[in-house]
């Protein structure tokens, strides 16, 4: 197929060779090759193409330094959009990955998570760790990693990958078209020891092959090297910053460079330029500009939110620019804490002094990656959550609505009723910012255990957060609660019968995406609906015995209990009440992967023992004095409910701290006076059981994830659901706002 050729293409045989002197650094930190461009030929269908490679240097064990190598590669077909990917890490950087704090500490996601499942369970799927070690020479520079090879040579540059996905060997050869670049704007970016230096090659020649058929095309070549200024600050501990960058050739032969560099937790801008070379090689630097997002693109794969079409006006010159991507989806998976970048071909156009301009592009985002804690991580999950529960459940319900759940009438429907007494309550508790980890846990599950969750996003989204939300009004109602997520409680707003109907029609409505999904076979929508069924049994009969106890409550019944093994009866009632649910989950991603039978009972222990630990939390996040808590404090005490926390402060006190505690649970007088209620809060605050719950949670939930670990193995998602379970158990996350019920 032959190709639409841009400015530049097809240049003649005998145009002479520029000079070509780019050596490598080798006592440099941190060292890349970044190349980027457009392939074709006669039987080759166009693609854009990105190669970086990247060295870092590395503390060994003996405390000496050593190379540390990877490598992305991607490769557009601009027709269709599609891009395929490799990201590869040499076993250096796994290693140094796997130390404590190999991050220097800008991101609590990588010591707490990263390096532990580094070192127990290997290399997550996504990237390829290979056996052949790199080989690399500076002078002059060769580079040799199996079928990814550079090569410095007198008038250019080689370079050979195999096309990820197609497998395809690539070849290019390499010759500038137009001199180097040095990007002095760079070397201001942070501190000056850790600064970077930047060479430039906006325009080479491109010749090859691509498999035994010959290609031709267009390059832009960047040389990095320098410090860890653009990574990180200096400060102690270090902050992580960020960048965008965009490369822009014009039709009429001038070049562009911009970057902006910023703090990743404030958003604060540290640096900026644009470097423009017009076609007269006349060299402008200019740091006053508008750079401003039009359009963000958040990935399903990653949660992170990247903005991929730009415009940039430069006053100073006359210049508007607006970037448009191929393809939104244009991200790459990066190893380690980064989590991946948005690396991206595409088009700028706009003016220029008066004319109208436009040329090839590359736009790269990096640094909104970071998972600092697990507030933010879940804020990324939750838009992509609502998506899916406001198309089913819509927050105006109209008459299509109705025929989607019950069918057509047979006389009319009143559609503005069902918005009244069902979308509204429902919405207005969904809408209190409720974290959506139930939801998260089932798709990063799904995912774990090989099925990829996307086709069934809406199973997966919608029937843990209903069923949840339903259970919350429902048990509102049962312990008279005033408040939920720090607002007046559903039954109170609304009333007890719409509460109730809300309620009770969100528990069965998410059935109908399982009956009516076109991509579950008639089996799996069968096993699930069953699934579902006898979980949401077991979790109403944790909740009767909670009633239960609550009800028949008094001292004397109360030392009865604690004489005969009321702890073990306790945990018993949380796993049916709160663990069933994400058993269920669990139960059903079993099914949907369809995993051997020995795999079965580790994933479902890990999720009961998941949902255990979330309880207990609870149970102490219910005495916190957080504003983010948003319920009462100790309103479980005030409630007079038997948590396991309350039972093992009475365990803990001092007899006349246990009499005063045991005598105000057991007596509702007591409980409604607030002097004596706040006395009984910090007795049990201060008798030491907070901790002693939490690593009681800790323990049941780290086994359970080492058997489940034994049969599933290392990939992003996994080691998302270990950051999840940890940022529930971690101490270190008591100031972030609690995953809520």
């Amino acid at each position: 197929m032959s190709v639409v050729r841009e400015a530049g293409d097809s240049l003649p045989e005998s145009l002479p060779a520029l000079p070509f002197d780019e050596p490598s650094r080798p006592d440099s930190r941190i060292e890349w090759w970044f190349f980027h461009g457009r392939f074709g030929g006669e039987q080759v269908e166009e693609r854009y193409f990105m190669a970086s490679i990247f060295r870092t240097r590395l503390p060994d064990q003996n405390d000496q330094t050593i190379d540390g190598f990877s490598a992305l590669i991607s490769v557009l077909d601009p027709a269709t959009g599609h891009q395929l990917t490799s990201s590869r890490v040499d076993r250096s950087i796994v290693r140094a990955l796997g130390r404590p704090g190999a991050d220097g500490g800008i991101d609590p996601f990588s010591p707490r998570v990263v390096a532990d499942e580094l070192r127990r369970y290997g290399v997550p799927r996504e990237f390829d760790c290979p056996q052949a070690e790199p080989s690399f020479s500076g002078d002059p520079l060769t580079f040799h990693w199996g079928d990814l090879r550079l090569a410095s040579q007198p008038h250019g540059v080689h370079l050979a990958f195999n096309e990820p996905g197609a497998g395809r060997s690539i070849f290019f050869e390499l010759t500038p078209a137009t001199p180097g670049l040095v990007i002095e704007a760079v070397r201001t970016i942070g501190e000056p020891k850790e600064a970077m230096q930047y060479s430039t090659w906006p325009s080479m020649r491109l010749r090859g092959t691509a498999g035994d058929l010959k290609i031709s095309g267009e390059c832009w070549f960047d040389h990095q090297w320098g410090g860890r200024a653009w990574f990180q600050s200096q400060d102690s501990p270090p902050r992580a910053r960020g960048w965008d960058w965009l490369g822009f050739r014009l039709d009429d032969g001038s070049q562009g460079v911009l970057s902006t560099h910023w703090d990743v937790e404030s958003g604060e801008q540290i640096a900026r330029h644009v470097t423009f070379r017009d076609c007269s090689g006349t060299v402008h630097v200019c740091r006053s500009f508008e750079w401003t997002p039009l359009r963000w693109w958040t990935s399903i794969g990653t949660r992170i939110t990247h903005p991929v079409e730009w415009r940039l006006r430069v006053p100073e010159w006359d210049m508007e620019l607006v970037f448009v991507p191929f393809a939104d989806n244009q991200e790459i998976r990066v190893f380690g804490p980064l989590r991946a970048i948005w690396e991206g071909a595409g088009r700028v156009r706009g003016r220029m002094r008066g004319r109208s301009v436009e040329g090839s592009s590359r736009l790269e985002s990096q640094g909104r990656g970071y998972i600092s804690d697990s507030s933010a991580y879940l804020r990324a999950w939750a838009s992509l959550v609502d998506r899916e529960l406001v198309r089913f459940l819509p927050k105006a319900i109209e008459e299509s609505d109705i025929r989607r759940y019950a069918g057509p009438p047979t006389w009319l429907y009143e559609p503005s009723s069902y918005t009244s007494t069902l979308a509204k309550p429902l919405w207005d508790l969904m809408g209190r910012e409720g974290k959506r980890w139930r939801a998260v846990f089932s798709f990063l599950l799904l995912d774990s255990l090989g099925r990829d969750p996307e086709p069934v996003r809406d199973v997966v989204f919608v029937l843990p957060e209903m069923l949840h939300n339903a259970s919350l009004i429902i048990d509102d109602i049962q312990d008279d609660s005033a408040l939920r997520r720090g607002q007046e409680s559903i039954h109170r707003r609304y009333g007890l019968d719409v509460a109730i109907s809300a309620a009770n029609t969100a528990y069965f409505l998410p059935l109908l995406l399982v009956l009516d999904h076109a991509v579950l076979t008639t089996e799996e929508k069968r096993a699930t609906c069953e699934i579902y069924q006898r979980q949401l049994i077991r979790a109403h009969l944790g909740q009767s015995l909670d009633i239960f106890w609550t009800h028949t409550l008094s001292a004397t019944q109360l030392d009865c209990w604690m004489a005969d093994s009321i702890g073990p009866k306790i945990l018993q009632m949380y796993a049916l009440k709160t663990a069933a649910p994400l058993e269920g989950l669990a139960e059903a991603a079993v099914l949907l992967a369809r995993i051997g039978p020995a795999a079965r009972q580790p994933v479902v222990q890990f999720a009961r023992c998941m949902g255990l630990a979330f309880q207990l939390i609870d149970d102490i996040k219910n005495f916190s004095s957080s504003p983010s808590w948003g319920k009462q404090r100790g309103e479980d005490l005030r409630a007079g409910k038997l948590t396991y926390l309350i039972l093992r402060a009475l365990e803990r006190l001092a007899p006349p701290e246990r009499e005063f505690l045991r005598d105000m649970l057991c007596r509702p007088d007591r409980r409604c006076d607030p002097g004596l209620l706040n006395q009984g809060i910090e007795l049990v605050v201060h008798s030491g059981a907070c901790e002693q719950v939490r690593e009681e949670a800790r323990a049941l939930v780290a086994p359970a994830w080492e058997a489940f670990s034994l049969f599933v193995p290392p990939s992003s998602s996994k080691m998302e659901l270990r950051f999840l379970w940890e940022s529930l158990v971690d101490p270190s996350t008591e100031n972030q706002e609690p995953l809520q019920s």
